[in-house]
């Protein structure tokens, strides 16, 4: 067999050589190294696989709580004031009502917002406390209806979205918001109360009581609401006009001689003051 070392030999010693390749051959160990090549690449990824741990890693983040409002129907929200929410308990029905997906809010300063759904406000909608309609008495809007309310007081809130139901009244092409207070169930002579205390930063301080007492004929029920907080400072140490001091009290006597029947006579008082950052002019008087 002729190999390339006897051709290097007889040229040393001078003898021309001519060494003719074998194409088969030639092919053949070129398909051999190309297929080695190919096995090392295919090969590498499932060895790096393989180094891989089988319990994965745990992402270092911090839980995230997001504080909603579940749909009772797509036309409809029912929810209960009086629950507790985030971030903070609500200073007027505005903002209360911006938990609640598709509304939002033109700020004034820190309280006493201008609710806004799906982008209309103003007469669009129709904001009612216990089936009746309290219209603010600025022309500018500095005290919007919901100025007036303080959620927690109430023991339901129902949106109805859109002009669907005429039974509250005409107008109300955006939506038709209630807040209402239901009667009271004592099937002995009994009594219970209600109270919370919220302490915040920049002077917030609020408190409020909730009390009933009657029996299976009747009751008499007193609630009572006091919300107030200091000017808001900014990065830079100026204050932002945004301090408010607002109170509300609310006396209901109802009578409930069976369990279809329910009168009920109720009073209520509440006055209030507010700093506004986004107007030319603060709210000097919340009378009602």
């Amino acid at each position: 067999m002729f190999t390339t070392t006897h051709a290097r030999r007889l040229s040393e010693r001078g003898h021309p050589t001519h060494v003719r390749c074998n194409p088969v051959r030639k092919t053949r160990l070129t398909a051999c190294i190309a297929l080695a090549t190919t096995g090392t690449w295919m090969t590498g990824p499932v060895g790096a696989q393989s180094m891989m741990p089988d319990t994965p890693v745990e992402p270092d983040q911090q839980p995230m709580v997001i504080t909603a409002v579940a749909l009772s129907s797509p036309i409809t929200v029912e929810t209960d004031p009086g629950k507790p929410r985030q971030p903070a308990p609500a200073s007027d029905g505005a903002d209360y009502l911006k938990t609640i997906p598709g509304f939002s809010s033109i700020r004034n300063g820190g309280t006493n917002g201008d609710p806004v759904f799906r982008g209309m406000f103003g007469s669009r909608l129709k904001i009612l406390t216990n089936g009746s309609e309290m219209l603010g008495a600025c022309p500018v809007r500095m005290d919007a209806p919901t100025s007036y309310i303080s959620p927690e007081n109430y023991d339901r809130l129902t949106v109805t979205k859109g002009p669907q139901s005429v039974l509250w009244g005409p107008g109300a092409s955006a939506a038709t918001i209630r807040f209402e207070r239901g009667p009271e169930k004592f099937d002995e002579p009994g009594m219970r109360v209600d109270g919370s205390v919220m302490l915040g930063t920049y002077g917030r301080f609020d408190r409020r009581i909730d009390a009933a007492a009657g029996n299976g004929d009747g009751y008499f029920r007193v609630t009572g609401n006091k919300s107030e907080a200091n000017d808001y400072k900014d990065g830079d140490g100026n204050a932002v006009p945004s301090q408010w001091n607002k109170w509300n009290g609310d006396f209901a006597l109802g009578l409930t001689p069976d369990d279809d029947t329910w009168l009920e006579l109720n009073a209520g008082r509440g006055n209030g003051e507010a700093r506004y950052a986004g107007r030319g002019m603060d709210g000097s008087q919340f009378l009602r």
